[in-house]
C-alpha cells in the first residue's frame, strides 16, 4: 500500500501558500519564476500521489480476487499504454472521419 511522506505533504504546503501570496498581490518577474518551478513540482508530487493510490487499489482488488501481481502490473501497462492511441481517435472520429478512426484501431497495434 501507499506511505505517506512527510517531505511531499511539505512541498504541497509550500506550493499552495506560494500561490496565496501571489493571489493577493500581483507578482514580479523573480516570483512568476519560482511560483511557475513550484507549480512544476507540485504536479509531479499531485502525479506520484494519484500513481501510488491507483497503484494500492490494483494490489488491493488483486489480493482479494486472487489475482498475481504480475498479470495485474500487465493490465495496468496494457491500458496505459492504450490510452494515446484512444484519445487520438476520439479526436479522429469527433472530426468526422469515423472510418479513418476504426482504422487506426485496428492498424495501430501493428506499428
Amino acid at each position: 500500500m501507499a506511505t505517506s511522506d512527510p517531505a511531499l505533504g511539505a512541498v504541497i504546503a509550500v506550493c499552495i501558500a506560494g500561490v496565496c501570496a501571489w493571489a493577493l498581490r500581483g507578482p514580479s518577474q523573480q516570483e512568476r519564476s519560482a511560483l511557475q518551478a513550484l507549480a512544476f513540482m507540485q504536479g509531479i508530487m499531485w502525479m506520484h500521489l494519484c500513481a501510488d493510490e491507483i497503484v494500492g487499489v490494483f494490489q488491493t482488488v488483486g489480493r482479494i480476487a486472487g489475482v498475481r501481481e504480475s498479470l495485474l502490473v500487465g493490465t495496468v501497462m496494457a491500458w496505459g499504454a492504450s490510452t494515446g492511441d484512444l484519445a487520438g481517435m476520439l479526436a479522429v472520429a469527433r472530426v468526422g472521419s469515423t472510418r479513418m478512426a476504426v482504422t487506426a484501431s485496428l492498424v495501430g497495434p501493428l506499428c
